[in-house]
């Protein structure tokens, strides 16, 4: 059967298939690569020689790229051309020239999330005054006044990983010999508005019950934050979940691309089963689309932001908070142990021997732990009087 010809359409229009199968993608090399579970990630096939037992042999590896809507067709098309060499910055190289580069050479191959650089450059370096500038005209002041805007938008935790980032691509530009020095050295994070502090925040009871009374039909984003609190999980990972990923005969959520790079199952509890059988799968046209993919990540974070401001909750809290609060509630309020808690939230053992010997699935623990907390939920809800928080539209600010 011929291969369709790829495009951002044909591509998202892509159903399922029963195995791992790759796609070229119009680039020497780059294919996308569907899973049966309905992901679909571009990757670059390269060829290395080795000595085998005196013989040469050339081993072929897959070097991921990105993964598709967060990054597009044209998107991997050019890092793929970049990191085969076909097209370098001119002598007289600009931001545009470098920055394309530094993201192909050093973020796509080395970052599990690339498309997250990649929203700092477009939106904030590539879409700013100095995109096309040379190179060697770029100044500290230049740079100084882009870090200390996105402080001013967006605050001093997404100045800081702007900063970061610029600091790495004119270091970069000066290894390869494109600048004679970095403009970005003398810079630090008191432009960006200081050292971050550890968040700690965890959200009251009251919060607790406003947050569920926010209704579902009149905002995308309630059911999605429901589910974050029960389950505990990260807002990407379940926004990113399809349909397949969730085995409801079973009880179990299987998340496969995550922060830890380990193999996650969730046990569902019957309150997120629920939500997740509340959620059309018509309303998003394919498999490959989950019970959340309403909306962005991002956008969800900033209708979050919008709400607390409305509700005058102070300090505000995030998508990420409600992870800190399943976790520290399981543990201060219902008692359940360390080990359990750490197991569902899916992190690292402390040390490599806990590693080592503490290799036990805990699932009928992790079972019971999530069940407490979505009793524990319903008892907090309906002691709490809250009242239905009711927005104009679907997306209301």
């Amino acid at each position: 059967m011929p291969q369709p010809k790829l495009s951002d359409r044909t591509i998202r229009d892509l159903k399922p298939v029963p195995r791992n199968t790759l796609l070229a993608a119009g680039v020497k090399g780059l294919y996308l690569r569907v899973a049966p579970a309905g992901s679909k990630t571009f990757v670059l096939r390269q060829q290395r020689g080795t000595l085998v037992e005196g013989r040469r042999v050339v081993v072929n590896r897959l070097i991921r790229l990105g993964k598709y809507p967060g990054m597009t067709l044209a998107d991997a098309q050019r890092a793929a051309l970049s990191m085969r060499g076909e097209r370098q910055p001119s002598a007289t190289a600009t931001v545009r020239d470098l920055m394309e580069r530094f993201y192909s050479a050093r973020i796509v191959p080395s970052h599990k999330r690339p498309e997250q650089t990649r929203h700092y450059l477009d939106r904030d370096l590539l879409a700013s005054h100095i995109a096309d500038l040379e190179l060697r005209k770029v100044t500290r002041s230049h740079l100084a006044g882009i870090i200390e805007r996105k402080a001013l938008e967006s605050g001093p935790v997404a100045a800081n990983r702007l900063l970061a980032i610029v600091k790495r691509a004119f270091a970069y530009g000066v290894t390869f010999g494109l600048l004679q020095e970095s403009p970005a050295v003398p810079l630090d994070r008191s432009i960006a508005g200081g050292t971050e502090e550890a968040r700690d925040r965890v959200l009251t009871e009251p919060e607790i019950g406003l947050l569920w009374g926010i209704d579902a039909t009149t905002c995308d984003h309630a059911a999605l934050l429901r589910f974050l609190l029960l389950s505990g999980q990260r807002i990407s990972e379940a926004r990113d979940a399809a349909w397949g990923h969730f085995d409801l005969l079973a009880g179990a959520w299987r998340i496969d691309d995550n922060k830890s790079s380990r193999p996650h199952r969730v046990p569902i509890s019957t309150a997120m089963r629920a939500i997740i059988e509340d959620q059309p799968r018509a309303r998003y046209g394919d498999a490959t689309h989950g019970p959340f993919a309403t909306a962005s990540t991002t956008a969800a974070q900033a209708w979050l932001k919008r709400w607390c401001t409305r509700n005058h909750i102070v300090p505000s809290f995030t998508p990420h908070d409600l992870r800190r609060t399943f976790a520290t509630r399981l543990r201060n309020d219902l008692g359940v142990s360390f080990d359990v808690v750490e197991k569902i939230l899916n992190h690292a053992p402390l040390t490599k021997v806990a590693g080592i010997y503490q290799r036990g699935d805990l699932w009928q623990q992790r079972v019971n732990a999530m069940n407490a907390w979505a009793a524990h939920v319903e008892h907090i809800v309906s002691a709490t009087p809250a009242p239905v928080v009711t927005m104009i539209g679907r997306h209301a600010a």
